[in-house]
């Protein structure tokens, strides 16, 4: 198995983290399938009613560090983002605009969430998703909300085993508006 983290960039399973690295927004609906998700469940995806056979996002058990908080989230695929593009999940750009997010005192069971990542970018702010099933990381799908103004967009997720520090990683640049 290995270690699933948001937020971060892991140099080593569950640790080696790096401020400059962190992701500054908000992550939601983050779920992973250990196979292709195929084009008729793409908008159960979107709607957020097929969760991850790997990783459920509302059902996982997590620990957050930091001063990550968590907030509701309302999701409206339909709504546009803050540079006035309507998001398109096939393309990649399926980003939620900024709106309102009352912080409830914890996280809701089973009702849309998200988990903030605050500036300024620090090593001390990500969470650990706790209870994945154990997968093959050759064929699997990954979707998930994100949002931010941060100039530094730094790593949205990371999965590292013993044998690889970066099985799997997400890290954006704001300026170059791509996830590699």
């Amino acid at each position: 198995g290995g270690t699933y983290i948001l937020g971060q960039d892991q140099d080593r399973p569950g640790g080696g983290f790096d401020a400059s690295q962190a992701y500054v927004g908000d992550i939601a609906e983050f779920n992973l399938w250990d196979t292709e998700v195929d084009a008729r469940d793409i908008q159960r995806v979107k709607d957020g009613t097929y969760p991850g056979n790997v990783i459920d996002w509302r059902n996982a058990q997590v620990q957050t560090f930091g001063n990550v908080r968590t907030s509701q989230y309302l999701i409206d695929p339909t709504s546009t983002i803050t540079d006035g593009a309507a998001p398109d999940f096939e393309k990649g750009t399926g980003v939620a605009p900024e709106r309102p997010r009352p912080s409830p005192p914890e996280r809701p069971e089973a009702e849309p969430f998200s988990y903030t990542f605050p500036e300024p970018q620090s090593k001390f702010n990500y969470v650990e998703i706790r209870d994945p099933k154990f997968f093959n990381p050759t064929d699997f799908t990954i979707a998930w909300h994100m949002r931010t103004d941060s100039t530094g967009t730094g790593t949205v997720f990371s999965y590292a085993t013993d044998q690889q520090d970066n099985e799997i990683e997400f890290y954006g640049s704001r300026a170059d508006k791509v996830f590699t």
